[in-house]
């Protein structure tokens, strides 16, 4: 299991590293840990558990069960997602979907089921990566169904122009059988 976590590590390394903006603001973070618990989402209450380098990148990363006795500290930042935050999003995100709405303005988090807890300064630049990561994978989610419906509309027309070349392809066989009878009528005759 231990492999998987450095896998995970990696791939949100990864991410921090491909995007400056995202790893100025991880920078800021250097030397904190980051408990990011969700309590009623899964059949047991689970917490991320990070820690940041100097250099901003992820040096540590575990799931366990959340600790209620972590008392407040200089490096701890806890984030708490609730299942009403989860559903709630995603409701927003079906509507904007159906709608047909290309992108929804930069949506608003806090209250709303997302709370941070910790030194003041800390839960800015955690807001502020929340909400450049959450427009990105916005912004990916939207690229992608654009993609699909362009993809749904190119099979449509390939399904038409497949009917419509079937009915000529009827006609063309009904020509080619008269042209035939026809031959076989003259053959007849002579």
């Amino acid at each position: 299991m231990e492999n998987f976590f450095y896998v995970v590590r990696d791939l949100i390394n990864r991410s921090i590293e491909n995007n400056e903006e995202l790893k100025l603001q991880t920078r800021l973070l250097s030397n904190r840990r980051m408990t990011i618990v969700v309590p009623d989402l899964l059949p047991l209450p689970l917490s991320l558990n990070t820690f940041f380098g100097s250099d901003g990148l992820l040096d540590k990363i575990s799931i366990k069960e959340p600790d209620s006795e972590l008392s407040p500290s200089e490096d701890l930042i806890r984030i708490i997602i609730t299942k009403v935050f989860i559903v709630a999003q995603l409701n927003k995100l079906k509507e904007s979907v159906s709608s047909g709405e290309k992108q929804p303005n930069t949506p608003k988090f806090f209250g709303q089921g997302l709370r941070i807890e910790g030194d003041a300064d800390d839960i800015q630049v955690v807001s502020d990566i929340v909400s450049s990561v959450i427009a990105e994978a916005l912004k990916t989610f939207y690229s992608t169904v654009d993609k699909l419906k362009k993809l749904k509309n190119f099979f449509s027309q390939q399904a038409n122009d497949f009917y419509r070349g079937k009915s000529d392809v009827e006609e063309y066989l009904v020509i080619v059988k008269n042209l035939m009878e026809r031959v076989e009528n003259l053959e007849k005759k002579t």
